[in-house]
């Protein structure tokens, strides 16, 4: 009897989130300053947000990891967004060139910590990042670039 509670109890926390959240790309545009369909999920197969710091080790580790991914996918496979937390647009810059990111969408908030989206996102550390799929659903959270694939078809 007590089994079938447990197991009933977790049917019950599974089912209550099936329900898939969406990632608000319109904030995301209006807080960079871009045209509201500057940056979307449409034509990839996945889209990463990925929020880092150029102070951030690990996030510059996660960044050379995504770039590997990156030059070994289709064009259309992947797409990665850059939002940079930095408060000194020297040091962002100056890391995007040593690490020799590729992606074409590299952004800094200017807000750094107290931006607005930074809060409604509920960062809280670095890296952090939002895996998005072509239906702009939000499919993992804070997943590193070795299991970026692994979500794929």
């Amino acid at each position: 009897m007590k089994r079938l509670f447990i197991v009933s109890a977790i049917l019950v926390c599974l089912s209550a989130n099936t329900k898939t959240e969406s990632f608000d790309f319109g904030r995301l545009n209006a807080e960079l300053g871009l045209e509201q369909n500057s940056i979307s999920s449409k034509g990839f197969e996945l889209t990463l947000v990925e929020f880092w710091a150029s102070w951030c080790a690990p996030c510059r580790t996660q960044n050379l990891q995504l770039k590997e991914l990156l030059d070994s996918l289709p064009a259309n496979k992947l797409q990665v967004v850059g939002v940079s937390l930095d408060a000194d647009s020297l040091r962002w810059r100056k890391a995007i060139r040593n690490d020799k990111l590729t992606w074409n969408h590299q952004y800094r908030l200017v807000d750094s910590w107290q931006s607005p989206l930074v809060n409604q996102l509920n960062i809280r550390k670095l890296p952090a990042n939002f895996l998005v799929n072509n239906q702009g659903e939000i499919v993992s959270i804070d997943v590193t670039a070795g299991r970026v694939k692994g979500y794929m078809q």
